[in-house]
């Protein structure tokens, strides 16, 4: 029995989707297990404190905080893009960005903040990163970052924004160091 020409057509169709999709459905199924991982080493790590007895008390809480915040100042965010970005599924908004750790201490975790604004400066979306998560399963996560050392994107790669809406002005952008946790 022969397969016509629209039997074949269809074929393809169904294979080239099937194949899009694997690769879309990859991608998000390793952010989801890199969230899920790192969600769960923190609770581990929480649970592990509280059962060896050394818990910290608000003070130390708050004057970690007010550490990290410091600390800020000395991580250097540089080479940034916020763009459009051309992908085998269409345009897809994105960063790009490099950090320099320029203080003396080793950096395990850097959660950043980036506001995205439309054409009249009004932020119109936000979305948080953690390029640096020392002993995290992550797509791109890396660590500890060293004093002197930096963190670049893989090259030709970026991290996508996923929830910017078409209000967004391409490169409109602030970036804020949201959490630094330390070696």
């Amino acid at each position: 029995m022969a397969i016509s020409k629209a039997h074949s057509q269809l074929i393809a169709v169904a294979v080239t989707s099937l194949i899009v999709g694997y690769f879309i459905g990859r991608e998000h199924i390793k952010y989801q297990l890199s969230s899920a991982f790192a969600s769960a080493a923190g609770n581990f790590a929480a649970a592990l404190s509280g059962a060896t007895g050394t818990s910290a008390t608000k003070t130390d809480v708050a004057a970690a905080k007010d550490n990290a915040a410091d600390y800020a100042s000395s991580l250097r965010i540089y080479d940034w893009t916020a763009k459009y970005f051309d992908t085998f599924t269409g345009r897809v908004p994105g960063i790009s960005f490099k950090v320099k750790n320029e203080g003396d201490r080793t950096v395990t975790r850097l959660k950043i903040v980036v506001y995205f604004q439309d054409a009249n400066g009004a932020n119109v979306a936000e979305e948080e990163f953690t390029p640096i998560l020392a002993g995290g399963i992550g797509l791109d996560n890396a660590g500890p970052l060293r004093p002197g050392y930096v963190w670049q994107q893989e090259p030709h790669r970026f991290l996508s924004a996923k929830r910017v809406p078409s209000e967004w002005k391409e490169g409109a952008t602030t970036v804020a160091v949201r959490e630094v946790e330390f070696e």
